[in-house]
């Protein structure tokens, strides 16, 4: 009965072992991933702000340039719609 006591309690001290190598083998692991994710994350954030950027640019010429022609189409000059749209 004792010794089937002591290869339980060796038993069940390896399995502890066992799940504390697991768990400091894996904390590592897991911090390392979250921080691949957070700079994964980071630059597709950076990379939606200057798309964006770059379409709020492409609207605003395209709204100068509509400007511009509706301007020339009404008789002024180009050199005089440039003068308006810089007031």
């Amino acid at each position: 009965m004792r010794v089937a006591a002591e290869s339980k309690a060796r038993v069940k001290k390896r399995r502890l072992d066992f799940e504390m190598e697991k768990w400091s083998s894996e904390a590592p692991r897991a911090s390392e991933q979250r921080s691949l994710e957070q700079e994964r994350l980071a630059f597709e954030k950076t990379t939606w702000e200057k798309e964006r950027e770059g379409r709020e640019q492409e609207r605003k010429q395209e709204h100068r340039f509509q400007v511009l022609s509706s301007l020339i189409e009404k008789g002024l000059s180009a050199k005089d719609s440039e003068e308006f749209l810089k007031l």
